[in-house]
């Protein structure tokens, strides 16, 4: 590339920098809303800074090891669903204060982080990324599917201030909560029609900003100020002048009630199961978006090393964005140019906590819709015709089981369901390979003349078969 071309580069870089940065820092507020609006809604501002830190480590470390192909990190909502369910848990079970449930989480979060990187290490060091392919197909979409469902129950949780659930409709349904969530659920939806039809990256975080815009406008023309918007529990809350990160772990790893850490450790490895499948799935994913093959070990690799830096700061999972990628190679801008400049915009977030304070509850549980419908309807609607029946109901039955059920139940369906789909599979496949006659192959035993006669004479009741595959219970007969 030319100097003429490198510097013509830089400006839409620096643009698309921007806007990724921008969309990062809201995706981070958002998952720190889900996972610390419930229970620990007393910490949000520090889960916020948290996570605003972490966007910030994941955009820089990936610009920095993986830009120069073409990859821009970002934190990942499949991973931030499955630590909603897992935070909810701990605070519940934790015992003590409410600050020492705020630091069993983190440290709960800190052993996730620990273990994704170790896993994501050691896969990758020992050259065994493909293993995580052998994961049905089917089986990934039904997490992912139910994970999508997850989070959109999340933003429909966080506009209304509701926990949602099948056991909560009737209190959605009152009118306050209507006019909470609808316009949330709405929104979401607009964002998935607009994204899905016009195809283009710049989509979504142009549609934000004229979200952000439209709320403020609403507030002005209303006469609604800030302070009635907050007290009425439209804005995420106000926050404390000083900077929102904290490096909490020192703290958590001496304070944190780790008896109840340790109860959660079926969530723990739901967690990270769920971590280190996904990140394989964007790596793969990331392929066609830079046009080459990715080493997927090294990939992989790089991604667990982040996993440790960021753990060690309180961070969530991250790597390979899909979204933020797209549009960097539709800009036609430098990645790690982009990567670098995105990381300054949650960067410097966390120094406004006024400015995400005034954020609307809508818009933050609207992104969360939008991204949990986006993969409910790839994997429900889109592969309905391009996945084989049994496969289709895979991913049905586990997202059926998300939603009666919950995480651990739906990630133990699906592990059944993966055996279930490979009994099913092998048992379709013909075990034999060849049906032959005695006519045909002869034994190399020496025998006398008389026996060979005999044996030619009854070589059309011998019959051999070759058989090849795994041969089941079910198929021995």
């Amino acid at each position: 590339m030319s100097e003429q071309q490198r510097s013509q580069r830089v400006p839409a870089s620096l643009l698309a920098g921007v806007i990724i940065g921008f969309v990062e820092a809201l995706l981070a507020v958002s998952f720190a809303a889900l996972v610390f609006g419930g229970r620990l809604i007393f910490s949000l501002d520090d889960g916020i800074g948290l996570y605003l830190g972490a966007a910030a480590i994941t955009l820089a470390f990936v610009a920095w090891r993986a830009g120069s192909r073409g990859v821009v990190g970002g934190v990942q909502e499949a991973t931030a669903a499955v630590l909603a369910v897992l935070a909810t848990t701990t605070a519940l079970d934790s015992f003590g204060s409410s600050d020492r449930a705020f630091l069993t989480v983190i440290a709960a979060t800190f052993v996730v982080m620990i273990l994704t990187g170790a896993a994501l290490l050691v896969l990758g060091t020992l050259r065994k990324g493909n293993l995580l392919r052998f994961v049905p197909y089917p089986v990934a979409g039904g997490f992912l599917a139910g994970i999508g469902w997850l989070l959109m129950k999340g933003g429909i949780g966080i506009a209304s201030n509701e926990h949602f659930s099948l056991m909560t409709m009737e209190d959605l349904l009152e009118r306050d909560a209507l006019t909470r969530w609808v316009p949330a659920l709405a929104f979401g939806v607009v964002l998935l029609v607009a994204s899905r039809t016009l195809r283009r990256p710049v989509v979504v975080p142009a549609l934000l900003g004229i979200g952000l815009a439209g709320f403020a406008c609403v507030t002005l023309l209303t006469g609604t100020s800030l302070e009635e918007a907050r007290a009425g529990r439209w804005l995420l809350g106000s926050f404390g002048p000083e900077p929102l990160w904290q490096w909490w772990m020192p703290l958590a790893l001496s304070r944190a009630d780790w008896s109840t850490v340790l109860k959660q450790a079926p969530a723990i490895l739901a967690a990270v199961f769920v971590a280190v499948v996904v990140a394989s799935y964007h790596v793969s994913g990331t392929e066609p978006i830079v046009r080459r093959n990715l080493d997927t070990n090294r990939e992989l690799r790089d991604t667990g090393i982040l996993h440790v830096v960021s753990g060690a700061l309180a961070g969530i999972p991250g790597f390979h964005a899909l979204r933020s990628t797209a549009l960097a190679s539709g800009m036609r801008a430098d990645a790690r140019i982009a990567g670098l400049v995105a990381a300054l915009v949650p960067l410097a977030a966390v120094f406004a906590a006024g400015v995400i304070g005034v954020l609307p509850r809508m818009l933050v549980g609207g992104v969360l819709v939008f991204l949990g419908l986006a993969v409910i309807v790839e994997w429900v609607w889109d592969k309905r015709r391009t996945l084989q029946r049994v496969e289709y109901v895979v991913v049905l039955v586990i997202l059926a089981g998300f939603i009666a059920r919950g995480l651990l139940p739906g990630v133990v369906i699906g592990l059944v369901m993966a055996v279930v789909l490979l009994a099913v599979s092998y048992g379709r496949i013909e075990l034999m390979r060849e049906i032959a006659f005695g006519d045909t192959y002869r034994s190399n035993v020496d025998r006398p003349a008389a026996e060979r006669a005999a044996l030619r004479e009854m070589s059309d009741r011998v019959q051999i078969l070759r058989v090849h595959g795994f041969v089941f219970f079910g198929s021995a007969n």
